[in-house]
């Protein structure tokens, strides 16, 4: 893992030489092993690359020069296809002088122009200067893993791994997007390709894009499609097995031992568990166990662990009595505002993996490829119950009695009706809102056009991969474990595994009785019942528990004083409720605890990142 940035265009006016001091310094946790940057002769472009050694130790240092001074590349990321590749190359007659990755994608382009993206497996984010013609391609990985980001300069472009380069350089004009804290209040994300600048955007996965003398263009070489092949259950876990299998061998590719993170679910389970047996790889294993019993999972971990021979270590962490600062330092670093509250855990423990490791293999990627959320199962009910008549009529007579039921179910039940009510993509936002429009003084804007009714629990999974992955939680991942100079890589989305998972029928990979049939039946093969058959549990954070007493007072006194930014986007009457129902205690027939942290923490870091931007 590393970070890249740059500039293609008319240098910004001023001192050359601190704008690269600057760039490399917002970017150098990424990569703190070394740095060096490329400066065009006609002082037009500007590659810097920050280095987390990982792959030929020694002789990977970029940026890396073609032989003939025709090209140079910077990456961020890991190929971990490179060393086939190279063999080929070579058979093609080229020569190679180092044995890192990145020397392979500048032949691979030499050879075979932006085509070789296809032929590349890992996560990665490139920028590659074609001195013949002038242009720059920046291209991203095709689900999204690694991130780049582009300014919009008067006179060039600016391209960095992460948003804070353009605020620390002075690059973005610092205009927010509205739509963009739509998006976020909505969802608690801000959606790609979008930023909550006006100027800068994602490149989005699968994309390259070139910037020359006509200005910047986009392509796409890879977009998740759902093509299923009607086949038996047998049939598909073979495919996942094979695919995991060789997925996991992938992401096991480095010059320094790799680790794994190890939860209590049966996704990080599989990877430590199939390594062993199929690979004969035992990886050390970690855990973070937490001091409320109602978020730890350190004993489901440990069980695991065990039973597939590795050495494991809890890493115990305090979580209450944080400082409100120290939270606030964590979500700076995602250069916006992001509202995923376990962010928090993610950091602490990628910080202390890292002080034992430097590369880690990672369950995420399981949810989305083989239907892990709940909230599938959600729009699926809802699909069945609007479409079929006998039921619709039953949803009516629900939806008139909802007030006298019980208020356990009440709350639930008025979410299924406003999903089932709701058409096409709005069901994604009445699954997942935050806000509701009433309650903000700015929107959000439309969701993608390909998540049209009928919205069951294909669309929702699709929307998932396509715009949720790269969006939220690879975002999540990679700033918690970049922040630390971690690389978290993540088998279940290597291209082994999402083409098999493209192929699979939705009555195989889903299942009314429990999340990832698949997933689970291929787990009893590896592991035992009792950790098989445990529910899904998510990486929370107690956040209304997190803060002393005396912090959180403060912190909501200062939510709700009249001068603050937030007001411009939540009016008073909403801060109130949000703080309130925080404080005081909430109707859990209309919110559930998690809810009301979820919106008291979006309060709460977006009124942060508004008065640090000011």
């Amino acid at each position: 893992m590393c970070g890249i940035a740059g500039f293609h265009g008319s240098l910004p006016e001023g001192d050359t030489r601190q704008l690269i001091e600057t760039m490399t310094g917002s970017i150098r946790h990424r990569g703190p092993d070394e740095s060096g940057y490329f400066l065009s002769p006609e002082r037009s472009t500007l590659l810097i690359n920050t280095r987390l050694s990982v792959i030929d130790l020694e002789g990977g240092s970029q940026p890396i020069k073609a032989e003939d001074g025709s090209a140079v590349v910077v990456q961020n990321g890991e190929i971990y296809n490179y060393q086939e590749l190279r063999d080929e190359l070579k058979r093609e007659g080229m020569r190679f002088r180092t044995h890192s990755d990145t020397e392979v994608l500048l032949a691979a382009y030499r050879q075979w122009g932006p085509g070789f993206l296809e032929r590349l497996r890992g996560m990665f984010a490139i920028a590659i200067l074609d001195r013949r013609s002038g242009a720059l391609l920046l291209a991203r990985d095709r689900l999204g893993i690694k991130p780049l980001y582009i300014c919009r300069r008067p006179g060039g472009f600016a391209f960095s791994s992460e948003i804070n380069t353009f605020r620390d350089c002075g690059l973005t004009s610092g205009e927010i997007a509205p739509e963009s804290v739509g998006d976020f209040l909505a969802l608690g994300v801000v959606r790609e390709p979008r930023t909550i600048y006006a100027d800068v955007e994602a490149v989005e996965p699968g994309t390259y894009v070139t910037i020359d003398g006509t200005g910047l263009q986009k392509h796409r070489y890879y977009e998740w499609r759902h093509e299923p092949e009607q086949t038996d259950p047998q049939t598909v876990q073979a495919w996942t097995r094979e695919a995991l299998v060789a997925s996991i061998k992938d992401h096991l590719v480095a010059d320094i031992p790799v680790c794994a993170f190890l939860s209590g679910g049966i996704d990080s389970a599989l990877i430590v568990a199939m390594a062993a047996r199929e690979l004969d790889v035992r990886l050390p294993t970690f855990t973070v166990g937490f001091d409320d019993a109602a978020y730890d999972e350190s004993d489901a971990a440990a069980a695991i662990a065990s039973h597939v021979g590795s050495e494991h270590a809890v890493l115990q962490v305090e979580m209450k009595g944080l400082d409100p600062q120290e939270i606030e330092g964590i979500m700076d670093r995602f250069g916006q505002p992001f509202g995923d509250m376990s962010a928090i855990p993610t950091y602490v423990l990628c910080r202390a993996v890292r002080a034992h490791s430097k590369v880690a293999l990672s369950g995420d990627g399981g949810d989305e490829m083989f239907m892990g959320y709940k909230r599938f199962g959600y729009a699926e009910a809802a699909r069945v119950a609007s479409t079929r008549l006998p039921l619709r009529a039953g949803l009516s007579l629900a939806s008139g009695t909802r007030a006298l039921a019980p208020a356990s179910i009440r709350r639930p039940l008025g979410r299924f009706l406003e999903v089932t009510r709701a058409e096409g993509s709005s069901r994604i936002l009445a699954m997942n809102r935050l806000f509701a429009p009433e309650e903000v003084s700015v929107q959000g804007s439309p969701l993608p056009v390909d998540v049209a009714a009928p919205f069951g629990c294909r669309a929702a999974a699709n929307y998932a991969i396509r715009t949720e992955l790269p969006s939220h939680y690879l975002r999540k991942v990679d700033i918690c474990s970049s922040a630390v100079a971690l690389e978290a890589r993540v088998p279940f989305l290597g291209e082994f595994v999402h083409r098999v998972s493209a192929r699979i029928p939705d009555d195989v990979a889903f299942s009314w009785r429990q999340n990832k049939p698949i997933l689970r039946r291929l787990a009893r093969e590896y592991l035992p019942e009792e950790i098989t058959g445990l529910a899904k549990r998510g990486f929370a954070v107690p956040l209304d528990t997190l803060l002393e007493p005396g912090a959180l007072a403060d912190l909501e006194r200062r939510l709700k004083q009249p001068d603050r930014p937030l007001r411009e986007f939540l009016p008073a009457a909403t801060i109130e409720t949000v703080v309130d129902e925080f404080s005081r205690g909430h109707d859990p027939a209309v919110r559930s605890r998690d809810a009301v942290c979820r919106r008291f923490f979006a309060a709460w870091t977006l009124d942060t990142w508004l008065e640090r931007r000011a």
